[in-house]
């Protein structure tokens, strides 16, 4: 591992099926890392298979602890960036290259894989579009952010930042990314955007239209905090004499 100087972490929850064609997708070009989160199937046996690292979850069952046990493996290694993706097969190996370069030369810190919105509609539904649509634009409008996909699957990350954001990561469950986002606005990292492809999943999707609509209230919590943040900071202003 480690001659790459890439890293790219696939959490899994039995993803057997899904990571037996990702892995045939996936170009040389990268390390890859399956965080295994108590898959009752066959993924990790396909991953070591695949000549894939493979480690569970250190922190539960959930995304969000598959999300930090790569964190954690990319910071106990000497890699330079650090890919992120889905492995239900949504996304394109492909697109993972113009998403690094867009890291490496738009200088940002941290970029996010936007995916395309009427691919997501034709085989997510009207529903999860809207549930998708409405946390984005509350993220946007509250931090001053530009994200149009909140609930990407696919992320990159210089080591400057992984360094500065694992240490605030909670978080277990789906709203992983609402946490990444939050503790990258507080500590004023860059942001970037790239587009990305979307296709339909492998294999049954563990969110149900609860969840996706649970993914509102998240986007309410982190979004309460950022005011909190910001009520904060304007106290400290007017006490400095700075208003």
């Amino acid at each position: 591992m480690e001659s790459s100087g890439v890293l790219l972490v696939l959490p899994a929850l039995n993803e057997e099926e899904a990571l037996k064609k990702l892995a045939s997708e996936i170009p040389p070009l990268y390390d890859v890392l399956v965080v295994d989160s108590m898959s009752s199937d066959g993924t990790a046996g396909v991953a070591r298979d695949a000549g894939f690292a493979c480690v569970p979850a250190r922190y539960g069952r959930g995304q969000g602890s598959g999300v930090r046990t790569g964190f954690d493996y990319f910071l106990e290694h000497s890699y330079s960036y650090m890919l992120l993706m889905d492995c239900d097969c949504t996304d394109d190996p492909k697109d993972l290259q113009k998403v690094l370069a867009r890291l490496k030369t738009g200088g940002f810190d941290l970029v996010i894989g936007v995916r395309d919105m009427a691919k997501q509609r034709e085989y997510l539904g009207v529903e999860a579009i809207l549930v998708k649509s409405t946390v984005s634009r509350l993220i946007r409008l509250l931090t001053g952010l530009h994200i149009r996909d909140m609930l990407t699957g696919v992320w990159a990350f210089d080591r400057r930042s992984a360094e500065r954001i694992t240490p605030r990561l909670r978080e277990t469950g789906f709203e992983y990314g609402f946490e990444i986002v939050y503790n990258a606005w507080l500590l004023g990292l860059g942001i970037g955007e790239e587009d990305v492809g979307f296709r339909p999943r492998v294999g049954m999707s563990k969110l149900t239209m609860k969840e996706r609509l649970v993914q509102v209230m998240y986007g309410i919590k982190y979004g309460l905090k950022v005011l909190q943040v910001k009520r904060s900071r304007g106290k400290k202003i007017i006490a400095s004499g700075e208003a």
